[in-house]
């Protein structure tokens, strides 16, 4: 797993912030200027500006990865689907619903699906581990928020999902879920062929191997009365060998595995 020594700042009102996210992230705070001076930088390193947070490279060849759903790729692809998709049928989604469902990510990541099931009119809280990533969560929200009339209906919490009940309860959410929603990090061992995607690439170097998710299915399969929908890669196996999942739904590249408990 590849640690990300220092949180850099672009100008000094944003020390504050900067400073908040090295103090969660036991980082080193330092401004750009300051960062080009020092030799041993490390891979990646976390960008704070006043419209966006990144994850950067270090050799500064790259683009970062950032959370921005006023993006046109996330525009299109919302645009673009209906309740029909894959996922939407997975979890549920209808044309007409008398009460929007209540879905929870249990593995938001850079929060993709979380905010695609909402455009499509589900109320989704999305739990992600890992400090980094939930402030470019943070940060992509705030930032659609600030061009769209804001609701409740959205929301990403930076907690573990092996509590996930507790850490709602936490968070003042009273209401049962409907479906949860887990989106492993993919296998090493997927059989597509195509090169991973950068923004995979990088994810996986900073959180590390994804080695905890059957435990965290079994986990939220104890539950009684609930729905639980697993992507995964069409060719990989099930996330665990004791339960098979009750149906599935496949797309060409991935397929949703749901269970019902």
């Amino acid at each position: 797993m590849e640690k990300i020594k220092f949180i850099v700042y672009q100008n000094k009102s944003l020390y504050k912030k900067a400073e908040e996210i090295a103090l969660n992230t036991s980082s080193s705070c330092v401004s750009m200027e300051e960062f080009l001076k020092i030799e041993d930088k490390g891979e990646f390193y976390f960008f704070v500006d006043r419209k966006v947070f990144e994850i950067r490279f270090s050799n500064m060849r790259s683009k970062g990865i950032s959370v921005n759903f006023n993006s046109e790729k996330i525009n299109y692809r919302i645009k673009t689907s209906t309740v029909r998709s894959p996922l939407a049928r997975a979890v549920g989604l209808k044309g007409r619903m008398e009460k929007k469902p209540f879905i929870v990510d249990s593995t938001a990541g850079l929060g993709t699906d979380s905010f695609f099931l909402y455009c499509l009119g589900a109320k989704v809280v999305g739990f992600e581990r890992n400090m980094f990533l939930f402030y470019l969560l943070e940060k992509g929200l705030e930032n659609y928020f600030s061009l769209n009339k804001k609701t409740n209906d959205l929301l990403f919490v930076n907690s573990d999902s092996m509590n996930i009940f507790n850490e709602l309860e936490k968070n003042k959410i009273k209401e049962k879920p409907d479906v949860i929603y887990l989106d492993p990090m993919y296998p090493l061992e997927s059989k597509k062929k195509a090169k991973p995607k950068k923004e995979l690439e990088v994810l996986r170097k900073i959180i590390g191997k994804d080695e905890d998710s059957s435990i965290l299915f079994e986990k939220i399969y104890s539950n009684k009365n609930l729905k639980i929908v697993v992507k995964r890669p069409v060719n990989s196996a099930f996330i665990s060998e004791k339960i098979k999942p009750s149906h599935q739904i496949q797309s060409r590249l991935v397929r949703y595995d749901v269970y019902l408990t």
